[in-house]
């Protein structure tokens, strides 16, 4: 990755921005929210995150898993620390769901509109009607 450096607001230059990262932009905007971000590719793996962790230091990467129960019926979007070991069973126990599993990239790009590699909690903001068909765990 290049030199990743902590950015204050919206990039100056929208035309290289996916309409899901300006939408984010422009509801933090409209609500007068000061923000700050990194620039950096998609990424898949915590190990591909560790430079994006020691740029944002001392705030820490989460892992942010977007997962589905068994029936497909249920959507959930999973913040947890990045060292912590992802365990199936043990979240569905936590949250009343049969088994989980990572949902698909379709699903992915119809209910949060990203892509692999880029969930994260600000996705939510994007989701629009499918409110009431998902949770959001921490």
């Amino acid at each position: 990755m290049n030199q990743l450096q902590m950015q204050k607001g919206r990039p100056k230059n929208g035309t290289e921005r996916t309409d899901t990262e300006l939408r984010v932009y422009d509801f933090l905007d409209q609500l007068w929210i000061e923000y700050e971000r990194i620039d950096h590719e998609a990424v898949e793996t915590m190990e591909d995150c560790i430079e994006i962790d020691q740029a944002l230091a001392p705030a820490v990467v989460c892992k942010n898993l977007f997962l589905k129960n068994s029936k497909e019926d249920h959507y959930y979007l999973l913040m947890m620390l990045g060292d912590k070991k992802f365990r199936s069973s043990e979240v569905a126990g936590q949250i009343g769901s049969t088994r989980l599993s990572f949902a698909s990239a379709e699903r992915m790009k119809e209910y949060l509109d990203i892509r692999p590699g880029s969930v994260s909690d600000r996705a939510r903001l994007c989701c629009g009607s499918y409110w009431k068909s998902w949770g959001f765990v921490i």
